[in-house]
């Protein structure tokens, strides 16, 4: 409740102190976005992915969660407990508690890239502007990528565990020993279906997932 409430009342600093500048300033945090890797980041920061780019959340029972819950990507993370997305800059915002602002300066401090000494001129801001924009198509791109695979990762757990209750309730028995179709269908499923969840949803990373989500499998 507290860490909402400082959230709520950071983002209402920045807009009070840094909206009428916003166009000034979105440069620099565009670039920080150009300069670095998500990934980089994360690590200086203690994020460290592990199998399937999975790590951590630092949000949840203080970084301590017992599943690694928040996959890493090249340029943001995404946590399926708390179902929301960081790039460089809110992820040290909401870490440290910081405006979005002082975030952005405590990155380029601490990756000794100089951005709030120095202006940037007009054709860089261009650059970085058009660099922003392809950034954008790309982010729409990965949102729809995460809600599919946040609800794919759900559902898979989900009709992996009906399958398993009907194998159980459906297997031989001393009285019944022949397989019924609904155990020889529950076997059968079972091992597809375990196997895309682990190869692809676990263990899988970012271009394996793509790759199945391009490909518009149902299942």
């Amino acid at each position: 409740m507290l860490f909402a409430q400082w959230q709520s009342i950071l983002a209402l600093k920045d807009k009070t102190l840094h909206g009428n500048f916003g166009d000034y300033l979105k440069p620099y945090f565009d670039e920080i976005k150009e300069k670095l890797f998500f990934t980089h980041v994360a690590a200086f920061y203690g994020i460290r992915p592990g199998r399937g780019g999975m790590a951590r959340c630092p949000f949840h029972k203080n970084g301590k969660e017992r599943t690694p819950s928040a996959k890493i990507y090249v340029d943001h993370m995404y946590c399926f407990t708390c179902g929301k997305s960081w790039d460089a800059v809110s992820l040290v915002q909401d870490m440290y508690r910081l405006s979005a602002f002082d975030a952005a300066k405590k990155i380029s401090d601490d990756f000794h890239l100089g951005l709030f000494d120095r202006e940037i001129s007009p054709v860089e801001r261009h650059r970085i502007a058009k660099a922003a924009e392809k950034r954008k198509c790309d982010t729409d791109l990965i949102s729809s990528f995460e809600a599919w695979l946040h609800e794919k990762t759900l559902q898979y757990a989900a009709m992996i565990r009906v399958l398993h209750k009907m194998k159980k309730e459906n297997r031989p028995t001393a009285n019944s020993p022949d397989f019924s179709d609904e155990f020889v269908v529950a076997c059968h499923m079972l091992d597809h279906m375990e196997y895309i969840y682990r190869t692809v949803f676990i263990e899988g990373d970012f271009e394996v997932q793509m790759e199945y989500f391009a490909s518009g499998a149902v299942l």
